[in-house]
């Protein structure tokens, strides 16, 4: 199951030229008036849709959606079902070829997923301020699951009375030609139409790029996703956090994380495994063994493209250091000699990294903690290559002339080589300057009004809009933190 807004809500800044449009129909389809279908947008009401009011639909119309888009691009709408007062048995949907006088696009590329609600507890500071409350949602819908899947997708029985809200990813192939396609997505029930949805899809004579011209950094916890989808049974404890090549599971595991990291890259994301890390030892000499062989089996796919559907290679990928400088608020109780066994992995990081020919498309988070904090792990990383590019979650300007009287300012311009403050902190000269003198802007996802956002109490504009305001800003990537 996916995350609404990451897979098929925040990369559809393009779709801002798609329309859904509802139509009524002279007649029906469906079979004994069993089912009603109608098409909503989940975002603009506070709770679930249980009427046909939402586009205003009457009992026996079929509904019609109007999409436009270009090549390469894939366009979304949702519709709601509900049973009448009988239920419905064995449901089922039906997609036809998308057909128009220039040719066919085959129905594998429509995707349908149940959605589900999410529970929402308090709301922050800034959703109270600007969200009136009766547009505020305790329960979004927000999951999607595909159709197909076992657990979450289709119901053995649409209930009677009960509505149920699907979602759909029309993907428009290369190799389309411009014109207007129809098609229409059947609900079926023991293999009888009882509902229906017309689609027509105009395509335009545009063919959009396989990356945004900004990368959008999505960072993804493969532990966490691990934990939440794979059942590790006593017979098959918890693997590694690096390596799993040995665990009884390993084929659901790297199944689960290509799948996932394969529709991030599809939505034009650039996912990251900042966790991820190769497995390290001590010898009997006092010195670092580094095994490579696990992380590349997962890294090397993703860099060189042939992960990937379309062979597009990810364009940034973190050094594995993350975790290895964590903060210590009192650095003499490091043990004895770690911060040469920390160089030393720095050296080894570098000099594999460069073997592999990564080191221009990698950056190394520096740790958040302090000025000084960031000094030394950027010193470190630079001796071991200074072809690594040093990150900050901090900014260059001094914010005391922006009314920060106690701030504490410390020149870091020879030490960091990619700015990625929070947007609050993004001073659009401050980074123009920076970029001048040869170094990198990015911009990190903040709350609003700052910026645009990602979670879940945000409406679907607050997300759409954090591309464009990245390009706004100059920046020249964003990172939307952990999804």
């Amino acid at each position: 199951m996916w995350g609404r807004r990451v897979t098929a809500k925040f990369t559809r800044f393009a779709a801002l030229a798609a329309t859904i449009a509802a139509s009524t129909l002279s007649s029906c389809r469906t079979i004994g008036e069993r089912a009603h279908v109608w098409v909503v947008d989940p975002s603009s009401t506070a709770t679930l849709p249980t009427t046909e009011t939402t586009v205003g639909q009457s009992d026996r119309s079929v509904p019609r959606v109007r999409l436009a888009g270009a090549i390469n691009e894939t366009l979304s709408f949702c519709f709601a079902v509900r049973a009448g007062k009988e239920a419905i048995p064995h449901p089922d949907f039906r997609v036809a070829p998308l057909a128009s006088v220039q040719g066919k696009i085959d129905p594998s590329a429509v995707t349908l997923y149940r959605m589900h609600g999410v529970g929402v507890g308090e709301f922050p500071g800034w959703h109270i301020r600007s969200i009136p409350p009766r547009m505020r949602n305790r329960r979004p819908l927000d999951v999607l699951v595909p159709v197909r899947a076992s657990h979450g997708g289709m119901p053995s029985t649409l209930l009677a009375d009960d509505t149920y809200v699907f979602w759909v990813d029309i993907a428009i192939p290369k190799g389309t030609f411009e014109g207007t396609y129809a098609t229409n997505i059947e609900l079926l029930s023991d293999g009888a139409v009882v509902g229906s949805v017309d689609v027509q899809l105009s395509v335009w004579p545009i063919v959009l790029p396989d990356e945004s011209d900004v990368p959008v950094l999505a960072e993804l916890d493969h532990r966490a996703l691990f934990q939440h989808h794979v059942h590790f049974d006593a017979s098959a404890p918890p693997p590694s956090a690096d390596d799993w090549s040995d665990h009884p599971r390993r084929s659901e595991m790297d199944a689960l994380l290509l799948s996932t990291l394969r529709t991030l890259q599809g939505h034009r994301l650039t996912p990251v495994l900042p966790e991820l890390s190769p497995t390290r030892k001590v010898n009997a000499a006092g010195g670092l063994v580094v095994d490579w062989g696990p992380y590349d089996a997962v890294v090397e796919p993703l860099l060189s493209g042939r992960a990937f559907f379309n062979r597009v290679p990810l364009r940034l990928w973190p050094m594995p250091v993350e975790g290895m400088f964590s903060p210590q608020p009192d650095t003499t109780r490091r043990a004895p000699g770690s911060t040469a066994m920390l160089d030393q992995y720095l050296a080894q990081c570098a000099s594999h990294f460069e073997q592999k020919g990564w080191l221009d498309r990698c950056y190394a988070l520096a740790p958040a903690s302090s000025s000084e904090a960031v000094r030394r792990f950027a010193g470190s990383v630079h001796a071991a290559n200074g072809r690594v590019a040093v990150a900050s979650r901090g900014f260059p300007q001094d914010m005391r002339p922006y009314g920060w009287p106690d701030f504490p300012y410390t020149d870091l311009s020879d030490s960091v080589d990619i700015w990625m403050p929070p947007a609050q902190f993004y001073d659009v000269e401050a980074m123009a300057q920076e970029r001048t003198n040869g170094r990198r802007t990015w911009l990190a996802a903040d709350r609003p009004p700052f910026s645009g956002s990602t979670l879940i109490h945000a409406p679907s504009s607050y997300t759409w809009v954090l591309p464009w305001q990245a390009e706004q800003l100059g920046a020249q990537a964003l990172s939307i933190g952990r999804v």
